[in-house]
């Protein structure tokens, strides 16, 4: 691992000479480019190394819920108690499996890769533009390799943003192979459109008391759309006008980007466990009830409307009304497929993944590597 020191100046004149940033190579093939990881709005700097926990699954970074986990079925047998009980007995949602983030993937695949931890993480994009600038200036200066970009969501503006700081720069140019955006709002987000009455809807439904396996996604979803970065997602903000304004200019030098996006707004599945009538009947034994139970639906009416086996998000009515980034085939929670192309992308590919699986999903990591393979 070599570390690299840069520097970078602020919009505002603020100098940092001493800035930090680890270039992992230990083990990478000589021929292959080093890789930046741009992570997305609010995400922790390790975000792109080991990921943000799932939603619903707070404090245990790595692992992600099982979607394709069977649904489960049948009675199940909870022993004898002394008293009888109907009604819900408890839930169940798919349970978790250990997954992989991008970094340890790329250098176990033997490629260089260097994580950018942004400032002002979930700010507005002017010094983390500065920031990158900075930095990229420095690893030029360290190395002979051409570097290639791997972003998952707003890093992919982050990316654009850069380029266009540098357009004029014949010295770095020439050195980006290309990029990857996993996920981005090129085309912006309605959820940002409609970041304050979704607040306003979120707060409403966390006052009125809702599941825990429901609060910490809708918190996450919250904590997404009312941050400052939000405005700058917006379909109409003036920062995605002025960057499609001076993209219109191709660069001097083509630097091809490939554009992934996705269709799933399932979070996690959810079903009532209730008691089969025989849990209230007394029996000739000691203990008497023989508690039983069945998986159902999770009430006839819910707080949300009707539901059966709820799948958060694709299930809530009211909200995939409000925004289409969180409709079953169309968007993954924050950013609808047809809004994470560019039109002078090298390529686009959609899976069915919602957003934070973009970070982990081993379907997507071996279509990004085929792509990576002819950066050079």
């Amino acid at each position: 691992m070599t570390t690299i020191t840069y520097s970078w100046t602020e919009p505002n004149g603020t100098q940092h000479p001493g800035s930090t940033v680890d270039l992992k190579d230990t083990g990478s093939d000589p021929a292959f480019p080093i890789v930046i990881l741009l992570h997305g709005l609010g995400g922790p700097a390790d975000e792109m190394v080991k990921h943000m926990a799932s939603p619903g699954v707070p404090n245990v970074p790595g692992n992600n819920f099982n979607l394709t986990e069977p649904v489960p079925s049948g009675v199940v047998d909870r022993d004898w108690h002394v008293y009888p009980n109907v009604g819900i007995w408890g839930f169940w949602f798919d349970s978790t499996i250990a997954v992989e983030g991008w970094e340890p993937y790329l250098n176990r695949n033997r490629y260089p890769t260097i994580n950018y931890g942004q400032v002002d993480a979930a700010g507005l994009l002017a010094r983390p533009i500065a920031q990158l600038d900075g930095l990229v200036q420095a690893v030029l200066a360290r190395t002979n390799k051409r570097l290639v970009f791997v972003c998952h969501s707003r890093g992919g503006l982050l990316l654009r943003a850069f380029l266009q700081r540098n357009r004029s720069n014949v010295a770095v140019l020439p050195r980006i192979a290309g990029a990857i955006t996993l996920h981005s709002p090129h085309q912006g987000s309605s959820v940002a459109d409609l970041a304050t009455t979704i607040h306003a809807r979120i707060s409403l439904v966390l006052s009125q008391g809702v599941a825990w396996f429901l609060a910490e996604p809708l918190r996450l979803l919250d904590t997404q759309v009312s941050s400052p970065g939000t405005q700058e997602m917006r379909t109409n903000s003036t920062f995605l006008a002025d960057l499609r304004s001076r993209e219109t200019t191709p660069l001097p030098v083509s630097i091809p980007i490939h554009t992934w996006g996705g269709t799933s707004s399932r979070l996690t599945r959810v079903r009532a466990w209730w008691f089969h009538s025989v849990s209230a009947m007394a029996q000739w034994h000691w203990p008497p009830f023989h508690w039983m139970t069945w998986p159902g639906p999770i009430a006839a009416w819910g707080p949300l409307g009707p539901v059966g086996i709820l799948s958060v998000l694709d299930d809530i009515p009211w909200l995939t009304n409000l925004v289409p980034e969180a409709r079953m085939g169309v968007g993954d929670t924050l950013v609808t497929d047809a809004r994470s192309h560019l039109p002078f992308e090298a390529s686009h590919r959609t899976n069915s993944l919602n957003h934070a699986e973009a970070l982990w999903s081993d379907t997507l990591k071996g279509q990004v590597l085929s792509v990576l393979r002819n950066l050079r």
